[in-house]
């Protein structure tokens, strides 16, 4: 979004948290401060003083339920808020993750709680304070809505699919898994995150090895520890449920080509998610971009972006994902067909030039004070 507003003639300052400093990046220009929003209390001094210094006109927020959570809004600019983040209810966020996860991940699953907990009227009161709120998706809007933003003050902007995805003859063929031998591959790709489903997905495929033949492949990006750690206990339980030998970790960093390349080897893309940080995952779009066939879980908005793109299961539930993989894996024409609805949606699909002039109409629509 930033570089189409710079393509279009704007002026572009990204703020944000982290190591002090300044730099370029892609032509803009990139100010980090050490931290931008206190909880209970609002934005930072540093953060207002950069505001009054630069100077903006408009100001474009990405928010989370936290950000309703203060006591001052003062920042003395036409702001735009983007909500990325689904609103749970504590009682969807327990039963999706179950209580042995959400023990295990206490500092992960802390500020879902308290965002799920925030008093619906605390929402409304600083919500009215935004020029406009944008969100991903239906979904979230009218979760918001009963948390009490007027609903004219919403709009729905779905994220941008980048057209490399899109733009490829090379798409996902399932007709050579109709026509040979080759052993159904199962690809997991994004992070080895346990919240994310992992541990459920190789639960469910020790299932579905014992009637198909089938391979499971995780691209798992290492840029931690904690994802190491991750990795490490799916191979763990992978030893336990005597699966290893069928089960592939790919933990290097691949470049979008090479992501693409290890995807097309899929019969099926399955991410079980528990919860999704951002209410629209790109990575169950991209997929489908391909022409993979999707299964994922009934959580936010997926349902409503799989379409007849792939099935969704309840989270939570190895048994009912397992199954669901075994029925997708017994039927190579529904695979067929769930690939090409797939790919022929994401055809479709808003690009991020797309996306960048529907904020753009925002913006030029509120007037500066």
């Amino acid at each position: 979004m930033a570089k189409y507003f710079v393509g279009s003639g704007h002026y572009v300052i990204i703020l944000s948290s982290g190591p002090e400093g300044e730099e370029e990046i892609d032509g803009i220009r990139v100010v980090r401060i050490k931290r931008m929003f206190t909880t209970f209390v609002g934005e930072t001094r540093e953060f207002k003083r950069i505001v009054r210094v630069e100077n903006p006109d408009k100001i474009v927020m990405l928010l989370g339920m936290s950000s309703f959570l203060r006591f001052d809004f003062d920042i003395g600019k036409p702001t735009i808020g983007i909500l990325t983040s689904p609103i749970y209810s504590a009682r969807e966020l327990i039963q999706n993750v179950g209580i042995v996860d959400t023990l295990n991940n206490t500092g992960l699953m802390a500020i879902h709680l308290i965002n799920a907990l925030i008093p619906s009227f605390v929402i409304k009161h600083w919500g009215k304070r935004f020029d406009n709120i944008v969100v991903l998706s239906e979904w979230n809007k009218q979760r918001i809505i009963l948390k009490g933003i007027s609903k004219d003050k919403i709009t729905i902007i779905p994220p941008g699919l980048d057209r490399f995805w899109v733009n490829t003859k090379n798409t996902n063929n399932l007709n050579e898994l109709k026509a040979s031998s080759s052993t159904p591959k199962i690809v997991y790709f994004t992070s080895p995150l346990c919240l994310r489903g992992t541990l459920d997905l190789i639960r469910a495929f020790s299932l579905v090895v014992r009637k198909h033949n089938a391979q499971l492949i995780f691209i798992c990006r290492i840029d931690s520890e904690d994802s190491q750690k991750q990795i490490e206990e799916l191979q763990s339980l992978a030893k336990v449920e005597g699966v290893i030998d069928r089960v592939e970790f790919i933990g290097k960093n691949l470049d979008t080509h090479e992501l693409k390349a290890e995807l097309m080897k899929a019969t099926l893309v399955c991410i079980p998610f528990k919860i999704v940080i951002s209410d629209v995952p790109l990575s169950l779009l991209e997929a489908m971009a391909l022409g993979i066939p999707i299964l994922s879980t009934n959580v936010s908005s997926i349902p409503d972006f799989v379409k007849g793109a792939g099935f969704c299961v309840t989270p939570n539930n190895p048994r009912e994902l397992s199954e669901a993989i075994s029925m997708l894996l017994n039927d190579n024409d529904l695979l067929l067909r769930l690939g090409k609805t797939g790919r022929d949606l994401m055809i479709n699909y808003p690009s991020w030039e797309n996306v960048g002039m529907c904020h753009e109409s925002i913006i030029q629509g509120i007037d500066h004070n």
